[in-house]
């Protein structure tokens, strides 16, 4: 299975190359050659007409074009994949020459076997601290996800000392927490939370602890 990233603009190509029995290329098939893009997790496929996923969706079968020069025999089709849910998704390929279906599948996941980290900002009062945070996912800041649960900070023994409890309606992938905490001068410490953003539809919530070490100058 390959994984892929979901930040940014991302478009992934997906292709076959047809080759007849004797081992030829196969050129000028691609009106006859079609993707469709499965979610084994709820059975939704993407519907061609608006690139979303549905349980019966207009037209899953999306077009390809041929490669040009000498490798007219390859047929892809590209999918902006940066508004899909995360999920494990299957592209599967039909190729029909000479009356005969070929078939190729390719197993993939969008958005969740990536570097993962939170990402901070932290001002302390003396008296009070204020945390901004959101995810980083390869050096990009998600805005889908939806809360931060069981926000608490850890000492530097991984022992609890001050619970936020849940933190949901971010601002542009922002959430705030505004707490009431002591914490002396040199003082290191962790904060410790559950990321949770949506899945395909119909599936759980994936949910992704994460931690970031902080220290009071």
């Amino acid at each position: 299975m390959i994984h892929y990233p979901r930040n940014g603009s991302i478009k992934l190509p997906f292709s076959a190359a047809l080759f007849d029995n004797a081992g030829s290329p196969i050129t000028g098939q691609a009106s006859t050659t079609t993707c469709t893009i499965y979610c084994p997790m709820n059975g939704y496929r993407l519907d061609s007409t608006d690139n979303t996923f549905k349980t019966n969706p207009t037209a899953p079968n999306h077009t390809t074009t041929a490669e040009t020069s000498s490798f007219a025999n390859i047929y892809k089709h590209t999918f902006d994949v940066t508004n899909w849910p995360r999920g494990i998704y299957l592209a599967h390929i039909a190729a029909t020459t000479d009356g005969v279906t070929r078939y190729y599948q390719q197993d993939f996941s969008v958005g969740l076997f990536v570097e993962r980290k939170l990402g901070y900002s932290a001002v302390y009062s003396g008296s009070q601290i204020v945390l901004s945070l959101w995810v980083d996912e390869g050096g990009v800041a998600q805005a889908d996800y939806v809360s931060l649960n069981n926000c608490r900070l850890l000492d530097a023994d991984g022992e609890p000392f001050a619970e936020f409890g849940d933190r949901a309606t971010p601002t542009n992938g922002v959430f705030t927490v505004i707490q009431a905490v002591e914490l002396a001068v040199g003082f290191n410490f962790i904060c410790d939370c559950v990321a949770t953003c949506h899945g395909p539809a119909g599936t759980a919530d994936y949910q992704f602890p994460l931690r970031v070490g902080l220290a009071r100058p």
